[in-house]
């Protein structure tokens, strides 16, 4: 690690905790870090995770270490001794360690002091430490590494994960609003439905250009309520947003998008379409988009406010401009109060919350540690929820915001939802199909999300019905329903086939060798699959597993999409 990665690292710790004991004072903390631990490589640093040479003391319980130091007792004279030091098993707790240390009594003089000289000087006299140059070895730290920018920088109780779950969560309430077809109901989400682009967003955010296509109106409606107009207007560099090659000549134009960025759209030759992107995994990106559809692909002056998903490859062209939203955690710091109005979870918290919180990460397969859903979000929950947040797309800041607790409830809900035994995939719709409340023709289309058309993506949770000709869908995370299983077809084919192959048999690509039916359950009375119910000489399939009476039938996959069971004297290896 060289020396400014050790900075970096250890900067980002400290302005995390130092605000939340009442220290304003991050460079002199810093220079500690790096004169106690000699850059991290001291034994005690590297191995035990204490960085400022913390010893246990009386009141100390936790786990400890026996070692040798110096200490200056009279000036000019180095006394060696041995002593018992505490032990933190990360360098987060190690610097957490350090505030806590200076809760003593005696150190209590340290809070709100903002100059670095004064902040050593006092905590060397409160018996901090014995070095007689211990205040000039650190300023000169503070000096040469220009430490004093962490004074000003980050300190804050909200982080700017903490601001961009904010937006996101105004973002997703207005999901589902309607445009209105004159200018009045205009707060109503869909009364007076129409297409005059007649909206709240306009009137609010600049009441002349109502009617206007309004996309870009809504990301800076949403950034107005989330903070304030002067706020929105330094995140957004200019206001109004209402025209998107404004936004891409004053930002750079990133080809890979974060969570929080603001995605412009490139269609025709120039970027004309916006949104907000909301969560990021792998090539897929999820966004809250305002005047458009739940159509596939950029819908511009679709009517509506909608959560929306693309591959970011398939889009050329399009880019994503990043937010200071460092400028909106300042703001929500002076204007929400020293203490964040808390919407989230994190590390310490503890009670009834935290444990219906682990339950549900425990549900879908995460390890909060030895004592499961104990309510104390400690170290395991909080590396399960990195873990959780790394897999979903999300920041992996390691708190349950707004933006992780509903992905993991919806992710709770569809595991509640998912058949027993099937292996639930992602599909992607082939043709325009209606969403019905049942498993069957007669039944009526669910509300919320009626209908789906080629190139939406949904989880596909179960096969239902007649011949299981049916896929049970969620939708958008939220709605769920039923559509015909032609409609859609697994995105990630070869997971879908890894899933769906039996434990220990070798997977293998197999040619037809005479017409031959293909049945839902290995046995010749069972009926055939919908889809693809017969096969002939010379098509191809992968073969998953081999079942029924002496496992004379084979379990193969048919297009990447369609399960059965053919005899498996039809099949001859490829």
């Amino acid at each position: 690690m060289t020396k400014q990665e050790f900075i970096n690292q250890i900067a980002g710790y400290v302005q995390k905790y130092a605000p939340q004991y009442g220290i304003k004072c991050c460079s002199a903390v810093i220079a500690q870090a790096i004169l106690e631990s000699g850059w991290g490589e001291s034994r005690l640093a590297a191995q035990y995770h204490n960085y400022f040479g913390l010893k246990c003391g009386t009141k100390w319980t936790g786990p400890s270490v026996n070692m040798t130091t110096q200490e200056e007792y009279e000036s000019g004279s180095l006394t060696t001794i041995k002593d018992n030091f505490r032990v933190y098993d990360s360098m987060d707790e190690g610097v957490k360690g350090y505030f806590e240390f200076i809760q003593l009594s005696r150190y209590q003089n340290l809070k709100g002091i903002t100059d670095p000289r004064i902040y050593l000087e006092t905590i060397k006299a409160d018996g901090y430490a014995t070095s007689s140059s211990y205040v000039e070895n650190n300023m000169a730290l503070v000096n040469q590494y220009g430490l004093t920018k962490y004074d000003k920088e980050g300190t804050g109780m909200y982080s700017k994960n903490d601001a961009i779950n904010r937006a996101i969560s105004i973002a997703s309430g207005e999901i589902g609003y309607l445009e209105k077809r004159s200018n009045s109901q205009l707060d109503d989400k869909t009364a007076n439905a129409g297409s005059n682009n007649y909206t709240k967003y306009w009137r609010d955010v600049y009441p002349a250009y109502q009617g206007q296509a309004w996309c870009a109106a809504f990301v800076s409606w949403v950034l107005m309520q989330a903070f304030d107009k002067t706020t929105a207007t330094k995140l957004l560099k200019h206001w109004p947003y209402v025209y998107c090659p404004t936004l891409g000549s004053l930002f750079t134009q990133y080809a890979n998008p974060e969570v929080g960025d603001i995605v412009i759209f490139y269609r025709g030759g120039t970027f004309a379409h916006t949104g907000i992107v909301t969560s990021v995994v792998g090539d897929r990106f999820e966004t809250i988009e305002g005047n458009t559809s739940g159509a596939s692909g950029v819908i511009a002056n679709g009517g509506g406010v909608c959560a929306k998903s693309y591959f970011n490859s398939k889009l050329p062209g399009t880019k994503f401009c990043r937010v200071d939203w460092n400028a909106a955690a300042a703001w929500m710091d002076e204007h929400l109060g020293n203490t964040p109005q808390k919407d989230y979870l994190c590390e310490g918290d503890q009670g009834k919350t935290v444990k219906a919180y682990q339950k549900n990460l425990i549900k879908i397969g995460y390890n909060c540690g030895k004592n499961g859903a104990d309510g104390d979000f400690g170290p395991a929950t909080k590396a399960a929820t990195v873990e959780f947040q790394g897999d979903y797309g999300l920041e992996q800041d390691g708190n349950a915001g707004p933006a992780t607790q509903a992905k993991l409830n919806a992710e709770v809900k569809k595991k509640g939802q998912t058949q027993k035994g099937f292996a639930r995939f992602v599909g992607e719709v082939q043709k325009t199909c209606v969403v019905h409340e049942a498993a069957k023709k007669a039944s009526p289309a669910i509300t919320g999300y009626p209908k789906l058309v080629p190139g939406n993506l949904v989880d596909v949770l179960g096969r239902y019905g007649y011949q299981d000709g049916w896929y049970k869908v969620c939708i958008a995370d939220e709605h769920i329903g039923y559509v015909w299983a032609d409609s859609v077809k697994p995105v990630d084919t070869e997971a879908y086939k890894d899933n769906r192959t039996e434990q220990g048999f070798a997977r293998f690509v197999g040619e037809v060798q005479k017409t031959c039916v293909v049945h839902l359950e290995p046995k010749k009375a069972s009926d055939a699959i919908t889809g693809w119910p017969k096969l002939v000489k010379g098509n191809r399939v992968d073969v998953l597993g081999r079942d029924g009476y002496e496992d004379n039938w084979y379990k193969v996959c048919v297009a990447d999409q369609y399960i059965g069971y053919v005899w498996a004297d039809s099949i001859k290896r490829v």
